[in-house]
């Protein structure tokens, strides 16, 4: 069976325009796009001596677009904001107070990105609204986790951290050569919340194999070892931990 192509050769071609209108981004950030062939565009962002720590992957050339273009502009705000107050603003909120002159020649400047490929290749809003996949109210609340969280995670080298308009991301399994194994991002606090606690109890497992000396087991198979008893230790701690949160979260579910 022939493997399909994730995307056509009208779009391939549309998407390679508009990586060459963006040319300069790549001189400037550490971030680059790379045509993948059948897959797609992929743009690798936030690269370090071993590689690049994130990976975004195009079929659509508009959605190639806007993530150029909101890369440029979140750089472009920093360099007007890094001497003022608002440098401690999200991107979003850097852009709203800016000088209506200055958000003029953003959009400008937007205009001049979309001069450089075909007419028919973007249809594209000409505002500069920062892209974000997560909404403010979601985003207060997903801090209020991390905040709970994090100290006790972190314990256990899961890390917790806020990235701008993609949500909240969790780190663990750190391999010193080969970085971290494993990134959840979240957007929703009570996924968010059913994740990291069953994390925290994950961790309380292993802290009592620890306590044993045993490494040589599942940690499941450990669990399922245990006596009544213990387990129901265990269980009883995280009630009272599920108590604790709900003072200061409660906005979340839980049914324990």
């Amino acid at each position: 069976m022939k493997n399909p192509n994730y995307i056509t050769t009208q779009e391939s071609k549309k998407c390679t325009e508009v990586t060459n209108a963006f040319k300069e981004l790549f001189e400037t950030l550490d971030i680059t796009v790379i045509n993948t062939g059948k897959y797609g565009f992929a743009l690798l962002k936030y690269y370090y001596s071993n590689g690049f720590q994130y990976i975004e992957n195009y079929i659509n050339s508009n959605n190639l677009f806007e993530a150029l273009w909101n890369e440029w502009l979140k750089e472009k705000l920093i360099e007007l904001c890094i001497d003022t107050l608002l440098i401690n603003l999200d991107y979003k909120d850097m852009y709203d107070n800016l000088s209506l002159d200055t958000q003029k020649e953003l959009i400008k400047t937007k205009r001049l990105f979309l001069s450089k490929v075909n007419n028919d290749t973007i249809k594209s809003d000409i505002s500069t609204t920062i892209q974000s996949h997560i909404n403010n109210k979601e985003r207060d609340q997903c801090r209020i986790l991390a905040a709970i969280f994090r100290t006790e995670l972190e314990k256990h080298s899961i890390v917790i951290k806020e990235t701008e308009k993609f949500g909240f991301i969790m780190l663990q399994y750190f391999e010193p050569k080969a970085n971290f194994d494993c990134a959840m991002v979240f957007t929703d606090c009570q996924k968010m919340y059913d994740t990291l606690l069953n994390e925290w109890f994950v961790c309380q497992i292993s802290d009592l194999m620890q306590k044993r000396y045993i490494i040589n087991i599942d940690i499941d198979d450990f669990y399922n070892k245990l006596s009544k008893k213990e387990k129901e230790e265990l269980h009883k701690k995280k009630e009272r931990f599920i108590n604790q949160i709900m003072k200061k979260a409660s906005f979340i579910k839980d049914f324990m």
